[in-house]
Protein backbone atom coordinates (compact mmCIF):
# COMPACT_ATOMS: atom_id res chain seq x y z
CA UNK A 1 0.00 0.00 0.00
CA UNK A 2 2.80 2.39 0.93
CA UNK A 3 4.49 1.61 -2.37
CA UNK A 4 1.32 2.49 -4.28
CA UNK A 5 0.98 5.79 -2.41
CA UNK A 6 4.60 6.61 -3.15
CA UNK A 7 4.13 5.76 -6.84
CA UNK A 8 1.05 7.96 -7.07
CA UNK A 9 2.92 10.81 -5.42
CA UNK A 10 5.74 10.46 -7.92
CA UNK A 11 3.28 10.47 -10.81
CA UNK A 12 1.57 13.58 -9.50
CA UNK A 13 4.93 15.27 -9.06
CA UNK A 14 5.92 14.37 -12.62
CA UNK A 15 2.64 15.64 -14.03
CA UNK A 16 3.02 18.87 -12.06
CA UNK A 17 6.55 19.39 -13.37
CA UNK A 18 5.37 18.67 -16.92
CA UNK A 19 2.52 21.16 -16.56
CA UNK A 20 4.89 23.80 -15.23
CA UNK A 21 7.28 23.19 -18.11
CA UNK A 22 4.49 23.63 -20.64
CA UNK A 23 3.32 26.86 -19.00
CA UNK A 24 6.89 28.18 -19.03
CA UNK A 25 6.88 27.83 -22.84
CA UNK A 26 4.44 30.74 -22.95
CA UNK A 27 7.05 32.89 -21.25
CA UNK A 28 9.65 32.01 -23.89
CA UNK A 29 7.18 32.37 -26.75
CA UNK A 30 6.01 35.78 -25.51
CA UNK A 31 9.63 36.96 -25.27
CA UNK A 32 10.15 35.87 -28.90
CA UNK A 33 6.99 37.71 -29.92
CA UNK A 34 8.22 40.89 -28.25
CA UNK A 35 11.51 40.70 -30.15
CA UNK A 36 9.67 40.12 -33.42
CA UNK A 37 7.27 43.04 -33.05
CA UNK A 38 10.17 45.31 -32.05
CA UNK A 39 11.70 44.79 -35.52
CA UNK A 40 8.56 45.53 -37.54
CA UNK A 41 8.72 49.36 -37.57
CA UNK A 42 12.15 49.19 -39.24
CA UNK A 43 10.83 46.69 -41.81
CA UNK A 44 7.90 48.95 -42.64
CA UNK A 45 10.14 52.02 -42.85
CA UNK A 46 12.43 50.22 -45.28
CA UNK A 47 9.50 49.19 -47.47
CA UNK A 48 8.30 52.81 -47.62
CA UNK A 49 11.77 54.08 -48.49
CA UNK A 50 11.94 51.56 -51.35
CA UNK A 51 8.52 52.71 -52.59
CA UNK A 52 9.51 56.38 -52.57
CA UNK A 53 12.80 55.71 -54.35
CA UNK A 54 11.07 53.69 -57.06
CA UNK A 55 8.22 56.16 -57.46
CA UNK A 56 10.66 59.05 -57.79
CA UNK A 57 12.57 57.22 -60.53
CA UNK A 58 9.32 56.53 -62.40
CA UNK A 59 8.31 60.18 -62.04
CA UNK A 60 11.58 61.30 -63.56
CA UNK A 61 10.99 58.99 -66.51
CA UNK A 62 7.40 60.24 -66.90
CA UNK A 63 8.44 63.90 -66.66
CA UNK A 64 10.33 63.66 -69.92
CA UNK A 65 7.17 62.43 -71.68
CA UNK A 66 4.74 64.99 -70.22
CA UNK A 67 4.37 68.65 -71.24
CA UNK A 68 5.30 71.26 -68.65
CA UNK A 69 2.52 72.56 -66.44
CA UNK A 70 -0.76 70.86 -65.55
CA UNK A 71 0.06 67.33 -66.74
CA UNK A 72 3.22 67.18 -64.65
CA UNK A 73 1.41 68.66 -61.66
CA UNK A 74 -1.37 66.08 -61.98
CA UNK A 75 1.17 63.25 -62.19
CA UNK A 76 3.12 64.25 -59.11
CA UNK A 77 -0.14 64.94 -57.27
CA UNK A 78 -1.36 61.38 -57.90
CA UNK A 79 2.02 60.05 -56.85
CA UNK A 80 2.05 62.03 -53.61
CA UNK A 81 -1.48 60.86 -52.75
CA UNK A 82 -0.58 57.21 -53.34
CA UNK A 83 2.48 57.53 -51.12
CA UNK A 84 0.47 59.31 -48.42
CA UNK A 85 -2.08 56.46 -48.51
CA UNK A 86 0.75 53.93 -48.24
CA UNK A 87 2.17 55.80 -45.26
CA UNK A 88 -1.22 55.71 -43.54
CA UNK A 89 -1.44 51.93 -44.02
CA UNK A 90 2.04 51.49 -42.61
CA UNK A 91 1.06 53.66 -39.67
CA UNK A 92 -1.87 51.32 -38.93
CA UNK A 93 0.45 48.31 -39.22
CA UNK A 94 2.92 49.87 -36.79
CA UNK A 95 0.09 50.57 -34.34
CA UNK A 96 -1.07 46.97 -34.75
CA UNK A 97 2.46 45.70 -34.10
CA UNK A 98 2.63 47.86 -30.97
CA UNK A 99 -0.65 46.34 -29.77
CA UNK A 100 0.65 42.83 -30.40
CA UNK A 101 3.80 43.65 -28.48
CA UNK A 102 1.73 44.81 -25.51
CA UNK A 103 -0.28 41.59 -25.71
CA UNK A 104 2.90 39.51 -25.63
CA UNK A 105 4.04 41.44 -22.55
CA UNK A 106 0.73 40.59 -20.84
CA UNK A 107 0.96 36.95 -21.98
CA UNK A 108 4.45 36.74 -20.53
CA UNK A 109 3.09 37.96 -17.21
CA UNK A 110 0.24 35.45 -17.34
CA UNK A 111 2.78 32.65 -17.74
CA UNK A 112 4.38 33.56 -14.41
CA UNK A 113 1.32 34.28 -12.26
CA UNK A 114 -2.12 32.87 -11.65
CA UNK A 115 -3.60 36.23 -10.68
CA UNK A 116 -5.97 36.69 -13.60
CA UNK A 117 -8.00 39.78 -12.69
CA UNK A 118 -5.97 42.74 -13.92
CA UNK A 119 -4.08 40.89 -16.64
CA UNK A 120 -7.21 39.33 -18.14
CA UNK A 121 -8.85 42.74 -18.42
CA UNK A 122 -5.68 44.11 -20.00
CA UNK A 123 -5.53 41.35 -22.62
CA UNK A 124 -9.23 41.85 -23.34
CA UNK A 125 -8.68 45.58 -23.93
CA UNK A 126 -5.59 44.94 -26.06
CA UNK A 127 -7.42 42.43 -28.25
CA UNK A 128 -10.26 44.92 -28.68
CA UNK A 129 -7.77 47.60 -29.69
CA UNK A 130 -6.23 45.30 -32.29
CA UNK A 131 -9.68 44.53 -33.63
CA UNK A 132 -10.36 48.21 -34.28
CA UNK A 133 -7.38 48.31 -36.66
CA UNK A 134 -8.28 45.12 -38.50
CA UNK A 135 -10.83 46.50 -40.96
CA UNK A 136 -8.60 49.28 -42.32
CA UNK A 137 -5.63 46.95 -42.68
CA UNK A 138 -7.50 44.02 -44.22
CA UNK A 139 -9.21 46.15 -46.88
CA UNK A 140 -6.01 48.03 -47.77
CA UNK A 141 -4.01 47.44 -50.93
CA UNK A 142 -0.25 47.68 -51.25
CA UNK A 143 1.09 48.26 -54.73
CA UNK A 144 -2.21 47.05 -56.16
CA UNK A 145 -2.15 43.90 -54.01
CA UNK A 146 -4.94 43.37 -51.47
CA UNK A 147 -3.67 42.43 -48.02
CA UNK A 148 -6.78 40.30 -47.48
CA UNK A 149 -5.79 38.10 -50.44
CA UNK A 150 -2.76 36.93 -48.44
CA UNK A 151 -4.79 35.90 -45.37
CA UNK A 152 -4.95 32.19 -44.65
CA UNK A 153 -8.21 30.51 -43.72
CA UNK A 154 -9.03 30.39 -40.03
CA UNK A 155 -9.19 26.92 -38.51
CA UNK A 156 -10.65 25.83 -35.14
CA UNK A 157 -8.07 25.61 -32.34
CA UNK A 158 -7.98 22.59 -30.03
CA UNK A 159 -7.04 24.60 -26.94
CA UNK A 160 -5.22 22.47 -24.36
CA UNK A 161 -5.65 22.66 -20.59
CA UNK A 162 -2.82 24.03 -18.45
CA UNK A 163 -2.24 24.22 -14.73
CA UNK A 164 -2.63 28.00 -14.73
CA UNK A 165 -6.31 28.93 -14.43
CA UNK A 166 -5.55 32.44 -15.68
CA UNK A 167 -3.80 31.10 -18.76
CA UNK A 168 -6.63 28.63 -19.46
CA UNK A 169 -9.18 31.44 -19.32
CA UNK A 170 -7.09 33.64 -21.61
CA UNK A 171 -6.58 30.96 -24.24
CA UNK A 172 -10.21 29.87 -24.20
CA UNK A 173 -11.43 33.44 -24.72
CA UNK A 174 -8.81 34.91 -27.04
CA UNK A 175 -6.51 32.30 -28.63
CA UNK A 176 -8.49 32.24 -31.89
CA UNK A 177 -8.57 36.05 -31.99
CA UNK A 178 -4.81 36.38 -31.50
CA UNK A 179 -4.14 33.77 -34.20
CA UNK A 180 -6.08 35.97 -36.64
CA UNK A 181 -4.16 39.08 -35.55
CA UNK A 182 -0.86 37.30 -36.13
CA UNK A 183 -2.09 36.20 -39.55
CA UNK A 184 -2.98 39.80 -40.41
CA UNK A 185 0.62 40.93 -39.84
CA UNK A 186 1.83 37.92 -41.82
CA UNK A 187 -0.47 38.81 -44.74
CA UNK A 188 0.57 42.47 -44.70
CA UNK A 189 4.25 41.53 -44.76
CA UNK A 190 3.65 39.09 -47.63
CA UNK A 191 1.91 41.83 -49.66
CA UNK A 192 4.76 44.25 -48.91
CA UNK A 193 7.35 41.64 -49.90
CA UNK A 194 5.71 41.12 -53.28
CA UNK A 195 5.48 44.87 -53.82
CA UNK A 196 9.08 45.46 -52.75
CA UNK A 197 10.35 42.85 -55.19
CA UNK A 198 8.59 44.69 -58.00
CA UNK A 199 9.67 48.14 -56.80
CA UNK A 200 13.26 47.15 -56.25
CA UNK A 201 13.40 45.47 -59.64
CA UNK A 202 12.34 48.70 -61.35
CA UNK A 203 14.65 50.77 -59.21
CA UNK A 204 17.73 48.65 -59.79
CA UNK A 205 17.06 48.36 -63.52
CA UNK A 206 16.89 52.15 -63.97
CA UNK A 207 19.85 52.87 -61.72
CA UNK A 208 21.99 50.19 -63.33
CA UNK A 209 21.18 51.56 -66.79
CA UNK A 210 21.74 55.23 -65.97
CA UNK A 211 24.55 55.05 -63.41
CA UNK A 212 26.49 51.87 -64.29
CA UNK A 213 25.97 50.43 -67.76
CA UNK A 214 25.54 53.54 -69.97
CA UNK A 215 28.36 55.53 -68.31
CA UNK A 216 30.63 52.51 -68.78
CA UNK A 217 29.71 52.18 -72.47
CA UNK A 218 30.22 55.87 -73.29
CA UNK A 219 33.48 57.51 -74.22
CA UNK A 220 35.35 59.41 -71.53
CA UNK A 221 36.21 58.80 -67.93
CA UNK A 222 33.90 57.21 -65.40
CA UNK A 223 32.62 59.24 -62.48
CA UNK A 224 34.67 58.99 -59.33
CA UNK A 225 31.85 57.23 -57.47
CA UNK A 226 31.14 54.67 -60.23
CA UNK A 227 32.69 51.80 -58.27
CA UNK A 228 30.71 52.69 -55.15
CA UNK A 229 27.44 53.00 -57.07
CA UNK A 230 27.97 49.59 -58.64
CA UNK A 231 28.64 48.06 -55.23
CA UNK A 232 25.60 49.82 -53.79
CA UNK A 233 23.43 48.29 -56.52
CA UNK A 234 24.40 44.82 -55.40
CA UNK A 235 23.95 45.75 -51.75
CA UNK A 236 20.41 46.95 -52.41
CA UNK A 237 19.47 43.47 -53.60
CA UNK A 238 20.03 42.34 -50.03
CA UNK A 239 17.19 44.62 -48.90
CA UNK A 240 14.70 42.01 -50.05
CA UNK A 241 16.22 39.63 -47.53
CA UNK A 242 14.79 41.71 -44.69
CA UNK A 243 11.15 41.60 -45.73
CA UNK A 244 11.42 37.95 -46.79
CA UNK A 245 12.84 37.12 -43.36
CA UNK A 246 10.01 39.08 -41.75
CA UNK A 247 7.42 37.04 -43.69
CA UNK A 248 9.08 33.77 -42.64
CA UNK A 249 9.31 34.85 -39.00
CA UNK A 250 5.67 36.02 -38.99
CA UNK A 251 4.47 32.71 -40.42
CA UNK A 252 6.55 30.73 -37.93
CA UNK A 253 5.32 32.88 -35.04
CA UNK A 254 1.68 32.23 -35.92
CA UNK A 255 2.14 28.49 -36.45
CA UNK A 256 4.17 28.24 -33.24
CA UNK A 257 1.40 30.04 -31.36
CA UNK A 258 -1.18 27.55 -32.62
CA UNK A 259 1.09 24.64 -31.66
CA UNK A 260 1.69 26.19 -28.23
CA UNK A 261 -2.02 26.72 -27.59
CA UNK A 262 -2.65 23.09 -28.55
CA UNK A 263 0.32 21.86 -26.49
CA UNK A 264 2.23 20.65 -29.57
CA UNK A 265 5.19 23.04 -29.53
CA UNK A 266 8.43 21.13 -28.94
CA UNK A 267 11.87 22.49 -28.11
CA UNK A 268 13.13 22.08 -31.66
CA UNK A 269 10.28 24.16 -33.10
CA UNK A 270 10.82 26.82 -30.47
CA UNK A 271 14.51 26.95 -31.36
CA UNK A 272 13.65 27.40 -35.05
CA UNK A 273 11.30 30.27 -34.20
CA UNK A 274 13.99 32.03 -32.20
CA UNK A 275 16.49 31.46 -35.02
CA UNK A 276 14.09 33.01 -37.58
CA UNK A 277 13.56 36.06 -35.41
CA UNK A 278 17.28 36.46 -34.69
CA UNK A 279 17.98 36.25 -38.44
CA UNK A 280 15.45 39.03 -39.04
CA UNK A 281 17.01 41.19 -36.33
CA UNK A 282 20.50 40.69 -37.80
CA UNK A 283 19.30 41.66 -41.29
CA UNK A 284 17.52 44.77 -39.99
CA UNK A 285 20.64 45.84 -38.11
CA UNK A 286 22.70 45.24 -41.24
CA UNK A 287 20.47 47.54 -43.30
CA UNK A 288 20.62 50.22 -40.60
CA UNK A 289 24.41 50.04 -40.62
CA UNK A 290 24.69 50.64 -44.38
Amino acid sequence: MAARVALCALLLLALSACGSARVSQFDGFAAAGIKFTDTLPAVYDQSFETSVRTDSLVLREMRQKLPAGKDRLDEIGRSNKNLADRLAILGDLKAHATGLRAYFVALKALATTDAASGLTQATKDLAAGLGKLDANIAKATVGGLSISSFLSQAVPLAVAQYQSAALNTELKERAAVIERELNLQEAALAALAATMKSDLGVQLAVQERDEIVLPYARDGSLAGDWNEKRLEGFRRRLDLGVVDAAVNAAANLRLSYVALVENRLDEGSMALLIADINKLIALVEGVKAK
